[in-house]
């Protein structure tokens, strides 16, 4: 189940389980306003997804010509999330999903993190 005050409109959902990946719309955004909020879940967020968004991956994770100045590097533990380091500082995010990527990723340029590769 995903929460409505996590998403913006484009963001990477899918709904019941299935492959097929939506981008959230004004009808999504309606229809778990109105309690259908256990027909959409959030995306595990994994390598792929850095690539789909064209990030360039380096020695410590992945970089985008718009965050040059931070890395998003795997943390590798059981639950395999990504943490985003900023710059020498020691802050850290949990990433676990693909939306949060995006809102992450929004916050920090004022850009759409858009995607490179047809889904």
């Amino acid at each position: 189940m995903i929460k409505i005050n996590e998403l913006r409109f484009n963001n990477c959902v899918s709904k019941n389980g299935e492959e097929k990946i939506l981008r959230v719309n004004l009808y999504i955004l309606q229809n778990i306003l109105y309690g259908n909020s256990e027909n959409y879940q959030p995306i595990k967020l994994d390598d792929s997804w850095f690539h789909k968004f064209g990030f360039e991956i380096n020695h410590v994770g992945f970089t985008d010509s718009n965050l040059s100045y931070i890395t998003l590097a795997e943390f590798i533990n059981l639950e395999n999330y990504y943490i985003l380091r900023l710059a020498q500082n020691q802050i850290s995010v949990k990433i676990e999903y693909v939306h949060e990527l995006q809102n992450l990723y929004f916050t920090l340029t004022n850009c759409e993190l858009e995607l490179k590769e047809r889904i």
